[in-house]
């Protein structure tokens, strides 16, 4: 019995300590869509939406901008029809800028660094939702 309570105390502490550690913060990130001639604004929001649900799972780390890259969303375009799994989808890349905390190195950041990101989204058409396939530094 003395084991089994040994047991949830701690569970509960973990539960506590991982609860107090800040979420991303996205609130004050200036998101960039420019020009697309591929995607409507719309489809562009839609993938800034799912990237910015991924980047709160971040643990303490602050987004600063989302930029919508036309360039590297051809060549990804290009290079994911050529050679890859995912060449049924249509890409989307945004390329972000943040900060990590002193909690970042839960994910695998380094803590109190720059971070510059590429997000790789992809669907298999324009009914579908975006779903991040890659994500990581540039």
């Amino acid at each position: 019995m003395r084991k089994i309570c040994g047991c949830i105390i701690l569970l509960y502490i973990s539960l506590l300590i991982i609860g107090c550690v800040p979420k991303g913060e996205i609130g004050s990130a200036e998101i960039e869509y420019g020009k697309s001639e591929i995607f409507t604004r719309h489809e562009l929001e839609t993938a800034v939406d799912t990237v910015l649900k991924k980047f709160r799972d971040f643990p303490d780390c602050k987004l600063y901008t989302l930029r919508y890259s036309e360039e590297m969303t051809q060549q990804y375009q290009q290079s994911y029809r050529e050679e890859n799994e995912y060449k049924d989808y249509e890409i989307v890349v945004y390329v972000s800028r943040f900060t990590t905390g002193s909690e970042s190195d839960r994910e695998g950041f380094t803590p109190d660094s720059d971070c510059d990101f590429h997000w790789i989204l992809g669907r298999k058409n324009n009914k579908d939702e975006w779903e991040i396939l890659n994500y990581g530094e540039t």
